[in-house]
């Protein structure tokens, strides 16, 4: 480049730039994967999970609330499984899942219900 200018070395460090932009965010213009058959399946096999998983809380729930049983059931335990569930629930809020909405919304009024339960009966 002999005899350049600044203004013409301020342009070519531009365009210099502005191609190294592009090339290192180029994976910023790429649209997601449609899922395979695979992983459509795999999701109606979770949203079944995800129903059933409340439905298997139930008969904790059954005997702490109606059988008044709250021996062996540990208080611990439930706690825990409601703060997982609150705290899935809020994960499901920000990605705007519904499905671990839904399921993880159940699990939490079930588990606090169990953990409640044990505590005042």
């Amino acid at each position: 480049m002999p005899w350049t200018t600044s203004g013409q070395i301020g342009i070519l460090l531009t365009q210099r730039v502005n191609s190294m932009s592009q090339s290192t965010l180029h994976h910023l213009d790429r649209k997601p994967h449609k899922h395979k058959k695979m992983g459509g399946f795999f999701d109606k096999v979770m949203y079944f999970v995800a129903t059933i998983a409340p439905i298997m809380t139930i008969p904790q729930l059954y005997r702490v609330w109606v059988l008044r049983q709250t021996q062996g059931v540990s208080l611990l335990t439930w706690g825990g499984y409601a703060v997982v569930s609150g705290l899935w629930l809020i994960y499901a809020f920000i990605h705007k899942d519904k499905p671990i909405m839904l399921t993880n919304f159940l699990l939490l009024i079930l588990d606090a219900a169990i953990f409640i339960g044990v505590i005042t009966i």
